[in-house]
C-alpha cells in the first residue's frame, strides 16, 4: 500500500485532494490494533517508503505510531 500511496502521491504533483486522502488513510492506519508491532517488522527499505510518504504529505516530524518508522 506504501508503494501505492508513493507512486501516487509522485504524480499527482502536490494535487489537495489526492494529498488529503493519503494522510486520510494514513491516520486511518493508527486505528489498526497492533500496528506499532507491524511496523517494528518492516525492512529498512519498507520503513524508508513510509518516511518518502511522509515527506511527500508535508510532514517531516510525525508523532504517534509512526514514530516507529520516522
Amino acid at each position: 500500500m506504501m508503494d501505492t500511496f508513493l507512486a501516487t502521491l509522485c504524480r499527482s504533483q502536490g494535487d489537495h485532494d489526492t494529498v488529503c486522502a493519503v494522510k486520510a488513510f494514513m491516520d486511518a492506519f493508527t486505528k489498526v490494533p497492533r500496528l506499532g508491532t507491524v511496523l517494528l517488522f518492516l525492512s529498512e527499505r519498507e520503513k524508508e517508503i513510509v518516511r518518502e510518504v511522509w515527506e511527500k504529505l508535508g510532514m517531516r516530524n510525525v508523532d504517534g505510531v509512526w514514530t516507529a518508522v520516522c
